[in-house]
């Protein structure tokens, strides 16, 4: 590797085109600075004359900044007095007697307001129209900066003229995973005008051919099959011996071709395959002549083009996807001239255009006068496009063009980012330097960093990407202080015999940065671990994550741990619930006299009605119109003055602000809601949208088909305050003094799942490293899957780089010989392996090599010690949103079956499984149910799993939401075989006398998630207590503490629950309850016995005799003719851990039906008057 030589910012001469690799930390937008005022100085180029483009409107933003203060930095140095920077000193050195020096300065202060420095898209717009006759820019042409719904209209029209035509077949083999939202989603990231999209060639009509040749194999069999017949039975050239040409056989197989030829049986491919000439001769007697026919020829071909048809079918498939994704993109285009617009992508693309027309004229000249030299900020992300622009414009008249960014950074490709334009311009730069100084981390940390990077030569795989080592800058560092003694670098081995599987590495991992996190928040809260002189907080600690799955397992896991942490990865407040629950409000508003609309609405969290205040509402029709007019009123408002005067309105008037500041997350919730209002307004006033259109672009934002432009980072300041969980790709340019990476091994497939059509996006080097798009069918398959999975090894090589350099003080790492890692990143730069995992041998002996260098550690990742970070009390740094205090007691409450046994009063309760065993961790997540965490979430998981499956269906088909389960509650999918086990069990579990099972209770026969409200006597706990132990005597040998905290008040009110199962079979009612409790490792934990002790223990008979209640009022007012005796069958907990009706027959399940005497005692003393004379 040659050394590249470093960057001077005060001395390099400024000439010509310049590429700065700019490593982590060392100081990129201070370099852009520097950059800047010499070029002021030096080159005497007023601020308008110096272009600096950056990405982001938030980066150009802090480059304003950035270059203001250093250009008064400067100023001050000039005139002799106190500076911060010492590169202002050095210019001070150089150019401090010069006035020239100082005028000019001064004037770029003055005039800074002129500053061309903003983002690539904004110096497009500006060209193109200042210089319309050049770029050919419409006078009226609009800027449209959401081109989603366009590019979705496009798609759609083409699916309707290509699609609706195809024979049903046809598209059943074509359109297979294929969805015009689909369509849209490729025809916008691989309709770009350069990209070489394949396969080429025309579609074949196989098929067709098929059907052409067997019509002639039907045709000459029914005119010569009497000539063929005789000939094949009787031709002596024919081996007998063998069982194809023997004659009973034979006539069997000619007699099948018979009853195909005349149309009575479907094509016999094994006689085909006989007929065949290559087959006759293989069969004919030594030295004597086959038996020759046109016939057995076409049986030859017949056989090829049938082997050909998949491969035919393949390639017709990428062909048609192919063409679907050009038509889509042609019809985008005449939308846009249709309507007058231009996307981000039409500005860059017309730009290009217009300056490679005439390089040395017209477009280029203009630019050239209004621009001396370019500064381009993070240009590992640019494009081949970009840079065409760029390299016309100035590098080839030989101006100032300064490109600054870092190769090994570049993780955007998804977004359009292509490297290889930084590779191509650094093989045609003759003056590229590095920046050596890293000045965000620690002196041991950046030669770990270095020793980790430098192993493999070519630890970043693509040709003319190299590492260059980074030293420490010279500054006074805060130092982290920890008696532990703990190396700024640790790897975390996981030891295993063999391969282990990623399932149950995974909780080992976040058990360890969970134990780690919680001693170093224990030794800052007593000042044993410090950042300078301040204890270590949440707020200094990162989790870095490569999937939004992961940070929610992450995030849940430190939550189990008491360990504050938010999730940065999805921090726009686009994606909030809040945003998703403003919409179906705003559609009320839209349409007030819609009262579907308008119940939805009030069914909200915003607006905070519950079912049954709707219900109320249903029946109370003035009450009903006074909430339609609270939107109509709200609609005016928008109409007449905007969308955030309306929801000023909306949030003061409707409470909406007040409602959700009383919740647990009240602080984020009225952030986020404050914060949506303003970019509503933003969107509104930028692209005059009235409020039917407002609506849309709202409803868009939260459609991942749709492409979004909207920045709107979630705001909370008590964000800062916790541990943050953030994707690696959202990290990039942030710092955090200590950082935890558990997730080094993970990586998305390119060519799996996540790809159903098998798309191989690449650069052939055969094309100049042209980005091709392969749709599939390609002869050459092999050779496009090794340079699409080099890409992808490459770009992990590249996220891996970027985690490992977010720390300023320490990182921990976890690593080992993990299964289902071949190919990564991981692999190849710590153990030179491209194709292959090493085994647990070579992990151990390459990393102890590692770690003998000193700068490292490299030990076995801790045993999980499951410790809890103990409560500390936060009333200093609490939200401005405190709870409300307390109210007189209110004479009329709604009460719950919780809220009873936990001795208080609770508002809108869930009735979930109770319980106070701690939370269990499972060490094996690929283990059985047993293994299976339990706890609320766990529960809550169970429940929400139950909710969402058609009981009738086969197992298999399960498998779909099992995993979307999993992955909302923020399970490893190694759970998956555990939870279908599980799940068929329960569903083939008998109930009752009848001995049916759940699989034969179809949807039509349930209701789920059944509400109940019933008005509530007069009570009195001491009497009620006295009941509950009479029908619970028995059932175990203590009766539980729970039953004296029973506590009634003595007033009225409604008692409110909710059932998880009603279903009806062969007439009969039943009431079910899913209970995930935690009652041991084995089924005889459910036994019947034990149930009935569990059943007494957390007061359950206490809760299905109230449930039996509800749901015997509720068939009495539906019913005609409603017996309890004859209609009601039982009522069922069933304890999913322990059902096993295969091997431990009865377990997991408690039924009963209450005798009727015990309902109507019940009745007497729970239901309010009213309710009584139906009771029974």
């Amino acid at each position: 590797m040659t050394p590249m030589p470093s960057f001077d910012p005060v001395n390099t001469p400024l000439e010509g085109t310049l590429l700065m690799e700019a490593s982590a930390g060392t100081g990129k937008t201070h370099t852009i600075a520097s950059l800047f005022v010499r070029l002021v100085i030096e080159h005497g180029l007023p601020v308008e004359r110096i272009l600096v483009v950056t990405f982001t409107e938030a980066a150009s933003g802090e480059l304003k900044e950035r270059i203001y203060a250093r250009l008064g930095d400067t100023l001050a140095a000039l005139e002799e007095k106190s500076f911060e920077e010492a590169f202002s000193g050095e210019m001070a050195k150089r150019h401090g007697k010069s006035p020239e020096a100082r005028r000019r300065i001064l004037a770029a202060i003055r005039n800074f307001d002129r500053a061309a420095i903003g983002t690539i898209h904004s110096f497009c717009y500006r060209m193109l129209r200042e210089n319309r006759f050049e770029s050919g820019l419409r006078f009226d042409a609009e800027l449209l900066t959401d081109a989603g719904l366009l590019r979705q209209n496009a798609a759609d029209d083409v699916w309707r003229r290509d699609v609706a035509s195809l024979k049903p077949e046809t598209a059943a083999r074509l359109l297979e995973n294929l969805t015009p939202e689909r369509l849209m989603q490729m025809a916008g990231r691989y309709g770009a005008p350069d990209l070489q999209l394949l396969p080429e060639g025309s579609f074949r009509d196989i098929d067709g051919e098929l059907q052409e040749l067997e019509s002639r194999l039907k045709k000459i069999w029914r005119e010569e099959g009497a000539s063929l017949r005789i000939l094949l039975c009787e031709d002596k050239a024919l081996s007998r011996s063998q069982k194809k040409f023997k004659l009973d056989s034979l006539n069997d197989d000619l007699l099948n071709l018979d009853n195909w030829i005349s149309g009575h049986g479907s094509l016999p491919e094994k006689v085909i395959k006989k007929l065949t000439m290559t087959n006759i001769r293989k069969e004919t007697k030594k030295n004597q002549p086959s038996p020759e026919h046109e016939f057995f020829d076409l049986c030859d071909y017949w056989i090829v083009l049938k082997k050909s048809a998949p491969s035919v079918h393949s390639k017709n498939r990428a062909l048609f996807i192919k063409n679907l994704v050009q038509a889509a993109r042609l019809r985008e285009s005449e939308l846009k001239e249709k309507a007058g617009v231009l996307t981000f992508d039409d500005l860059l693309l017309r730009l290009r255009d217009a300056v490679l027309e005439d390089r040395d004229g017209g477009m280029c000249l203009r630019i050239r006068e209004l621009f001396g030299a370019a500064l381009i900020d993070e240009f590992q992300d640019t494009d081949p496009v970009q840079y065409a622009v760029f390299d016309a414009v100035f590098a080839r008249a030989g101006l100032p063009l300064l490109l600054i960014g870092d190769p090994k950074q570049a993780i955007y490709a998804f977004r359009g980012a292509d490297v290889f334009a930084y590779l191509d311009a650094a093989k045609k730069s003759s003056n590229r330097y590095t920046l050596d100084y890293n000045w965000r981390s620690d002196p041991e940390l950046i030669e770990a960093v270095n020793l980790i990077f430098q192993k493999n030569p070519k630890a970043f795989v693509l040709e003319g990407m190299e590492f260059h080592p980074v030293k420490a800058a010279p500054k006074t560092r805060e130092i982290l202080s920890d008696p532990a003694n703990v190396s700024p670098f640790t790897f975390w081995l996981a030891s295993s015999e063999s391969k282990m599987k990623v399932g149950k590495l995974v909780p080992m991992a976040l058990g360890a940065v969970s134990d780690e996190i919680v001693r170093l928040l224990s030794g800052g809260r007593k000042g044993d671990i410090r950042i300078g002189d301040k204890g270590v907080e949440p707020g200094d600690m990162a989790v870095l994550v490569r999937s939004n799955r992961e940070a929610l397992q992450t995030r849940n896991f430190l939550a189990d741990r008491g360990i504050p942490a938010v999730i940065h990865a999805d921090g726009n407040v686009l994606d909030s619930a809040e945003a998703k629950e403003l919409l179906p409000v705003l559609a009320a508003i839209l349409h007030p006299w819609n009262s579907g609309k308008v119940r939805r609405a009030l069914a909200t969290g915003i607006m905070g009605f519950s079912m049954k205040a709707i219900d109320a509402l249903n029946r109370d029709e003035p009450a009903f119109n006074r909430e339609s007019s609270f939107f109509m009123e709200c609609r005016n408002l928008w109409q007449e003055k905007g969308v955030f005067p309306m929801l000023s309105h909306l949030y003061e008037k409707g409470g909406v602000l007040v409602r959700a500041a009383g919740t647990g997350d009240g602080e984020r919730q009225v952030t986020n809601l404050l914060h949506l209002a303003e970019i509503l307004h933003s969107a509104e006033v930028d692209e005059k949208r009235g409020p039917e259109v407002l609506y849309r672009w709202l409803e868009r934002q939260g459609n991942p088909a749709f492409p979004r432009r909207v920045e709107a980072p979630l705001r909370l300041e008590s964000d800062g305050q916790r541990v943050r969980v953030i994707t690696v790709h959202r990290s990039k340019g942030l710092e955090y003094p200590i950082v935890f990476c558990p997730f080094i091994h993970s990586a998305t497939d390119v060519l799996g799942q996540s790809n159903p059509e098998k798309i191989m996006a690449f650069h052939d080097p055969e094309l100049e490293n042209r980005l091709c798009v392969d749709f599939g069918g390609k002869a050459d398959k092999a050779r496009e899957e090794d340079l699409t999975r080099k890409e992808a090894m490459a770009e992990q090589a590249r996220l891996l780089y970027v985690a490992l350099t977010r720390a300023r003080h320490r990182v921990y790492a976890v690593w080992g010989s993990i299964n289902n890692t071949k190919g990564r990143a991981c692999n190849w730069i710590l153990h030179n392996e491209a194709d292959a995992i090493p085994g647990a041998g070579q992990v151990k002996q390459d990393m102890e090599a590692l770690s003998k260098e000193g700068v490292l550690a490299c030990l076995s990742l801790p045993d999980d010690q499951h410790l809890q970070l103990p409560h500390q009390d936060e009333s200093k740094d609490s939200p401005v949103c405190c709870t409300p205090p307390h109210l007189p007691a209110d004479p009329f409450r709604i009460t719950s079956f919780s809220s009873l046994v936990a001795g208080k009063y609770m508002e809108n309760p869930a009735d979930r499984d109770g319980g106070e065993r701690p939370v269990r961790k499972s060490e094996d997540p690929g283990g059985d149910i047993f293994s299976f965490p339990a706890g609320a979430r766990p529960g809550n998981f169970m429940h929400h799993l139950f909710e969402n499956i058609d009981f009738t269906q086969a197992t298999q088909q399960f498998e779909p939401q099992v995993r979307k389960s999993l992955y909302l509650f923020g399970y490893d999918e190694a759970w998956l075989p555990a939870i279908l086990e599980m799940v068929e069990r329960v569903l083939a579990m008998p109930f009752g006398e009848e001995g049916f099972s759940l699989k034969d209770v179809g949807l039509k026969d349930q209701l789920r998630e059944l509400d109940f409200y019933y008005p509530l006597n007069i009570l009195e706990s001491d009497a009620i207590s006295k009941w509950v132990k009479k029908i619970t005597m028995g059932a175990c040998d203590h009766l539980p503490p729970q039953l004296e905290r029973l506590y009634f008040s003595r007033s009225s009110g409604y008692l409110r629950g909710v059932m998880d199962l009603v279903f009806r079979h062969q007439g009969k009612y039943y009431l079910l309850d899913w209970k995930s409790n935690d009652l041991g490792a084995d089924y005889g934990a459910y036994s019947p016995e034990n149930l009935k002790g569990e059943m007494a223990l957390h007061l359950y008979t206490l809760q299905y005799h109230l449930y039996v209640l509800a749901l015997d009022r509720y068939l009495s007012f539906r019913l005609k003719d409603y017996d309890y005796e004859r209609d009601f069958g039982g009522v069922a907990y069933v304890f999913l851990r322990g059902v096993n009706p295969e091997n431990a027959p009865g377990c997991g399940l408690f039924f009963e039906k209450p005798p009727l005497e015990r309902i109507r005692e019940m009745a007497g003393w729970m239901l309010a008057e009213g309710l009584l004379n139906s009771a029974g």
